[in-house]
């Protein structure tokens, strides 16, 4: 089987690629850094130089595939040009070359967001059937880009992953919220608990898997590891991990808005110890940051492996072996 993974040398992206090379997937890497990528090279997996972003870039993709990963997108750090661009262009472009080339693809896996959705409502997470309400730019750019793909059902069998938080080793977007806990600045945003769904990352990745392998086609899916988890109950995890006392900060939400400005201004400088993005407070403000899997557990009879506790645990480790924290 041909796989060609868009975004491979992400944090989600390497766990696939990985997990395909295992699995005995001949795997193609589209990248527009093939040079940094030294760990696919060594264990024989296809580079392929492109940006989505220029079309004629992406005309070497080979003829015939089996599977195409699409993960490749660019969040609101970069700016909103380059984030339209990648992910709303850059699947459209990708899409066109697929067709031209006339591939007779199994499945395209999309992978999307719960932002392309929005948040929940008054305690009730988000399903397919709600009305799309993106809570960022980046979010209106993936539900745009999931419009393109519908778009190409008569020629391309897609199937849409609207994932939630996806966490794990190698995750940095999830490391300031262990620097909260081992400094003791955990952020308490008043009276009313606030929720989140997560899903670890080896479990999403069985998740693809699954859907590319699966006769259901031209089919949007939320998944998560189908709990929902207070933030409370996120921080206090962490904190047992790294074996810390939980301490919280009350922070009205008044004061915390305000910080948005600078989250935007810090989210556009070199980061090399915290990823950060300026939807970060929004998240943590929100209180039904969830969504609801069931359809896909229902149909793919679905089953997470790893739950929250072992999930941070290794997390953590990779963070203290890459001297992170």
């Amino acid at each position: 089987m041909k796989a060609l993974v868009t975004g491979g040398t992400g944090f989600v992206g390497s766990h696939l690629v990985e997990r395909l090379s295992k699995q005995g997937y001949e795997v193609m890497v589209l990248t527009r850094k093939p040079e940094l990528s030294q760990f696919f090279k060594k264990n024989n997996i296809h580079m392929y130089s492109g940006d989505l972003r220029n079309k004629s870039s992406l005309l070497d993709i080979p003829g015939h595939l089996d599977y195409v990963f699409h993960l490749a997108a660019t969040r609101d750090s970069s700016g909103k040009t380059e984030c339209y661009d990648t992910n709303v262009e850059g699947t459209k472009n990708l899409l066109e070359v697929l067709c031209e080339k006339r591939i007779k693809l199994k499945k395209f896996i999309h992978v999307s967001s719960l932002g392309a959705a929005g948040f929940g409502r008054n305690g009730k997470p988000k399903r397919e059937e709600d009305a799309l309400n993106p809570c960022s730019f980046y979010g209106e750019t993936k539900m745009q880009a999931e419009k393109e793909v519908i778009k190409k059902k008569k020629n391309i069998p897609f199937v849409i992953l609207r994932p939630c938080k996806i966490y794990g080793p190698g995750d940095k977007k999830i490391l300031l919220h262990f620097k909260f806990v081992k400094y003791g600045i955990v952020p308490d945003l008043g009276l009313k608990t606030r929720f989140m769904s997560l899903c670890y990352v080896g479990d999403f990745i069985e998740a693809m898997i699954l859907a590319s392998k699966s006769s259901v086609t031209d089919e949007i899916y939320f998944v998560s590891d189908n709990k929902i988890y207070s933030w409370e109950q996120f921080y206090s995890t962490i904190a047992a991990v790294l074996h810390k006392k939980l301490r919280t900060i009350y922070i009205p939400q008044a004061i915390m808005s305000c910080f948005l400005p600078l989250l935007w201004i810090i989210s556009r400088l070199p980061q090399p110890f915290v990823s950060i993005e300026p939807t970060t407070v929004s998240e943590i403000q929100s209180r039904d940051w969830t969504c609801d899997p069931s359809k896909y557990f229902r149909e793919f009879r679905y089953n997470p492996r790893v739950g929250i506790e072992d999930g941070l645990k290794n997390t953590a480790q990779w963070f203290v072996e890459n001297n992170f924290i």
